[in-house]
């Protein structure tokens, strides 16, 4: 499912930031140069992926009780995720345990990845990614 908001553009190579909502057990899509949500999707892929979280905003939900996006992967957008997700290492995060997003398998730390993956509400990576 691929579902573009108020006929914006969602384009291969077009710079984006991404963040799960959690109530539609999907992803928003946002595009980096208008801070505008372009789309909400369930399977699509970016690449040059950095790992954001901004403590301070993690730190307002553990004290405040109160989720606000604060959490996203920032990358360039490819298009549908056409990978065998299984032979992948889910990326993972939770705010109420880490302090940034992790290989769930390694539990190594995230800042850049090369290829993600989105799918059925989980994030993937490739497995024996390099991530300076």
């Amino acid at each position: 499912m691929l579902e573009i908001v108020k006929d914006r553009k969602l384009e291969q190579s077009q710079e984006v930031s991404v963040y799960r909502i959690l109530s539609r057990k999907c992803f928003s899509i946002k595009d980096k140069k208008t801070g505008l949500v372009v789309a909400h999707a369930d399977k699509f892929r970016i690449e040059n992926v950095r790992c954001k979280v901004s403590e301070a905003g993690r730190q307002h939900v553990l004290r405040k009780k109160q989720k606000n996006v604060h959490a996203v992967l920032l990358g360039i957008y490819i298009g549908n995720c056409e990978m065998d997700t299984p032979q992948m290492d889910e990326v993972y995060y939770d705010l109420y345990t880490l302090d940034s997003f992790i290989n769930k398998r390694t539990g190594e730390k995230l800042t850049q990845i090369d290829l993600v993956c989105f799918e059925n509400g989980k994030v993937y990576m490739l497995r024996g990614e390099n991530n300076d």
